[in-house]
């Protein structure tokens, strides 16, 4: 919900009420890489050194 994706939060808060927060733990590291690509989409770009901008596009299946 700080993201700023309102929907997104307030499936993941019911789901979570349903599992005992199991759907939370699952969620972040799905969300992360959801959001990760979506913002790649948007124009951002990795400011780091060229070994670890290679190795997150690997990690995330990026060919950029």
């Amino acid at each position: 919900m700080f993201r700023g994706d309102l929907v997104a939060g307030v499936l993941l808060f019911v789901a979570s009420a349903i599992t005992c927060w199991l759907a939370a733990i699952v969620w972040a590291f799905v969300y992360n890489r959801v959001y990760t690509l979506k913002l790649l989409e948007q124009g951002y770009v990795f400011d780091d050194d060229a070994d670890r901008v290679r190795k997150a596009k690997a990690a995330l299946g990026i060919t950029m």
